[in-house]
């Protein structure tokens, strides 16, 4: 009789029916749970991932930008620095015209140097500005005398004492000018 009674208690200890129903339906709620916890989770790590690779993006074309810089940046050093150069050369170039003699072979190759800078320079993007005949334009010009030229209107230059150049559109050197009154 003790395998009864032992069967009888279990029997009463047992939940009813009802109770077990709703926590099989919380059993699959939970279930469930997961699932949309994953789902979150998965777009989480989605719009992370797009974050990302729009910062990474951002990281490349901002790169590109400040190499692109640092080289436009190194041109305009080495052309600086070049200039005083590639002056005396234009100088000597318009001297070489007048020599005569043994010295005019030397004479004429002054001006195949300065046109092998010329051309250097044209490789590295860099032009000389135009002044002669164009209106004065401070951005680009240095006045250093101002003097009246008849059947030239004021504000324009007649004269270009040292050339300017650029970089694309970046001002290396401004021109020296002398500016009609």
């Amino acid at each position: 009789m003790a395998k009864d009674e032992k069967k009888k208690k279990a029997h009463e200890d047992q939940v009813p029916i009802p109770e077990i129903e709703e926590s099989v339906s919380e059993l699959t709620e939970e279930e469930a749970s997961p699932e949309d916890d994953n789902r979150a989770k998965f777009e989480e790590m989605q719009d992370r991932y797009l974050r990302l690779m729009a910062e990474y993006d951002n990281f490349r074309k901002r790169s590109q930008k400040e190499k692109g810089k640092l080289y436009e940046d190194a041109t305009v050093d080495c052309v600086k620095t070049l200039l005083p150069l590639i002056d005396s050369l234009e100088r000597s170039a318009e001297q070489a015209k007048g020599v005569t003699g043994d010295g005019k072979a030397f004479a004429e190759g002054i001006p195949i140097m300065m046109d092998l800078c010329t051309d250097i320079l044209k490789k590295m993007d860099v032009s000389r500005i135009e002044a002669i005949g164009q209106p004065f334009d401070p951005e680009l010009h240095h006045a250093v005398q101002q003097m009246e030229k008849d059947g030239v209107e004021s504000n324009i230059v007649i004269e270009e004492l040292q050339p300017g150049y650029v970089l694309g559109e970046r001002l290396i050197r401004a021109s020296l000018v002398v500016v009609s009154a």
